[in-house]
C-alpha cells in the first residue's frame, strides 16, 4: 500500500508554505491544550500524512487550515490526502495498518468507531494527548466517541440531523412558520396543508439514509441494538421490529400514502428538492445549514428556517451525533506520533473550531468555542445555528443518544435503507422491518463469530 500507484483515487494537496502564499501566517497555538513533547521531534522536520474524505468547500477549509498549521509549526508539515469518502479512508487506512505503512492521522466516519477499537491498530487518545481537556469538550459529542469511558479518537466534525422549513410554503398554507411543529402528526399536517396550498409539490422530503432511522430512534430513547447499543458488548440483535421502528416506518408509509413524501435518492436529491422549492420540508444534517440557505435564497427564490427534529409525539430525548473524527495508529514511531498530537491539538484549539464552525455549519468541539460565539453575537445574527445548537444542549445522555457501536455498521445501513425500498416496493411494513431485522441480525452475529 506505500506505492502512490496503488492507490489510485487518491488526490493529495500538499500545501506549500511559501512566501507570497494568500494565507497569512498565524502564531503558533501547539501546546496549549497539551500534547507529546515537542522535543521529540528535534530540529528535523517531521511531515506527516492526514488521510480525509473531505470534498468541496469542506475541503477548501481544511487544506486552509492546514496551511496555518504548517506556517505555525516550524518542524511539522502535514500533508493532507483527500480521498473520495469515508468509507474509502478507512478501508485504505485498515489496509495500510495490515502493510505497516499507515498515515499519522485518519478521519473516520463516526460509524467506524467500533471496527476501529476491535481492531486494536489505533491508540487511545489519552495516549496520544495526555492532557487534553475533556471537561471543556462538549459532553454530547464526546460521549459518542467514549466507549467503555475511554476516548478513542479525537472529535472533529460532529453534525446531527434536523429539520428545515420553506417559510413562504408555511406563510402560504396558513400556518406559522415561527412555530413549526414538532411532532409526526403535526409534520404530516403541515405537509398536507403546503401540498393542498399549491405551495410545494411534496410535503416533505428526507433522503433514505438509515442515519436518520438511528436519529428517530434516539429521540425516543430507544437503542438500535442490543447489549446498550453495543457499548457493553458487541451487538448481537437488532430492535428493527421494536415499537420505535414501527413508529418510524409507518409514519413513512403513511406520508406516502398520502401523496406528500418525496424519498431522496441519496442526500443531494432531498436537498435539491427542498433547494428549489419542491419541498417544503427537510429532514437533512446541521453540516448543511449555511449551503441550505443560501440555495434557498439564491436558487428557490425562498426563506428557509431551521427547526427542531420532530419526534413522535413531539417529545425528544436527544440525538445521536454524526459526522466524522481523526485516528492515530499505533504503528507510527514517537515522533510522527507527537507531531500528529500538535495537529490535533492545533485543529481542536478554540480558535480553529470556530473557523471550521462558520466556515461549514459543523459543531465546534469545544465549550470555550461557543461561549467566544455567543459572546461575539454569532447566533444572534445566525439564529439557524442557535436553533441547532439548543438541540444538541437539549440532548440528554443516554445509551440511545450516545449511538450505537456497531462492527459492521456499513453494511448494517444498506440493510435498514432497504427496509423502506422494500416498503415502496410494496411490502408490508411489518415484513419489511422482520426482514430487515433478520438480515441485520445475521451481519451482527457473524461479526461476533467471526471478527472478534
Amino acid at each position: 500500500m506505500g506505492d502512490d500507484s496503488m492507490r489510485g483515487k487518491r488526490r493529495t494537496f500538499l500545501k506549500q508554505v511559501a512566501a507570497g502564499s494568500s494565507v497569512a501566517a498565524v502564531g503558533s497555538t501547539a501546546g496549549c491544550l497539551g500534547s507529546l513533547p515537542t522535543d521529540l521531534l528535534g530540529d528535523e522536520e517531521t511531515e506527516i500524512e492526514v488521510w480525509h474524505g473531505l470534498t468541496g468547500g469542506l475541503e477548501e477549509t481544511f487544506a486552509d487550515l492546514t496551511v496555518k498549521f504548517n506556517r505555525s509549526h516550524e518542524n511539522v508539515t502535514a500533508r493532507l490526502v483527500e480521498y473520495d469518502s469515508y468509507d474509502e479512508v478507512f478501508e485504505e487506512t485498515m489496509g495500510a495498518v495490515t502493510e505497516g505503512e499507515p498515515p499519522a492521522v485518519s478521519m473516520f466516519a463516526e460509524i467506524g468507531t467500533r471496527q476501529a477499537i476491535d481492531s486494536g491498530k489505533f491508540a487511545r487518545m489519552a495516549d496520544v494527548v495526555p492532557d487534553l481537556p475533556e471537561d471543556d469538550f462538549i459532553d454530547p459529542i464526546l460521549d459518542y466517541y467514549r466507549v467503555d469511558g475511554t476516548l478513542h479518537s479525537m472529535p472533529f466534525n460532529p453534525s446531527h440531523a434536523f429539520m428545515m422549513i420553506n417559510r413562504d410554503a408555511f406563510e402560504a398554507a396558513g400556518l406559522d412558520p415561527d412555530d413549526p411543529p414538532r411532532s409526526f402528526e403535526g409534520v404530516t399536517a403541515a405537509a398536507e396543508a403546503m401540498v393542498e396550498a399549491g405551495a410545494v409539490d411534496n410535503g416533505i422530503t428526507c433522503p433514505n439514509i438509515s442515519w436518520f432511522i438511528e436519529q428517530w430512534f434516539a429521540t425516543q430513547n430507544a437503542e438500535l441494538v442490543n447489549n446498550e447499543n453495543g457499548r457493553a458488548d458487541p451487538p448481537t440483535e437488532s430492535n428493527l421490529t421494536s415499537e420505535a421502528a414501527r413508529e418510524i416506518y409507518e409514519w413513512w408509509a403513511d406520508l406516502e400514502d398520502r401523496g406528500v413524501f418525496h424519498v431522496g435518492d441519496g442526500w443531494f436529491d432531498s436537498e435539491n428538492a427542498f433547494a428549489n422549492g419542491t419541498a417544503g420540508i427537510l429532514i437533512y444534517s446541521t453540516a448543511s445549514i449555511k449551503t441550505l440557505l443560501n440555495r434557498a435564497a439564491n436558487e428557490g427564490g425562498f426563506e428557509a428556517d431551521a427547526a427542531y427534529l420532530p419526534a413522535p409525539g413531539g417529545d425528544q430525548t436527544g440525538l445521536v451525533i454524526g459526522g466524522a473524527s481523526l485516528w492515530v495508529p499505533e504503528a507510527i514511531d514517537d515522533a510522527k506520533t507527537s507531531a500528529a498530537a500538535d495537529y490535533l491539538t492545533w485543529l481542536t484549539d478554540p480558535v480553529q473550531q470556530r473557523t471550521w464552525h462558520r466556515e461549514t455549519g459543523y459543531f465546534p468541539v469545544r465549550e470555550t468555542t461557543i461561549d467566544e460565539l455567543e459572546q461575539e453575537g454569532w447566533f444572534d445574527a445566525n439564529p439557524d445555528y442557535g436553533v441547532v445548537f439548543d438541540q444538541l444542549a437539549d440532548s440528554e445522555s443516554t445509551t440511545a443518544t450516545q449511538g450505537a457501536t456497531i462492527g459492521p455498521f456499513p453494511q448494517v445501513r444498506t440493510e435498514i435503507e432497504g427496509i423502506w425500498t422494500a416498503i415502496e416496493d410494496g411490502t408490508p411494513v411489518e415484513e419489511a422491518m422482520a426482514d430487515g431485522k433478520e438480515r441485520v441480525d445475521d451481519l451482527l452475529t457473524t461479526y461476533v463469530d467471526e471478527a472478534l
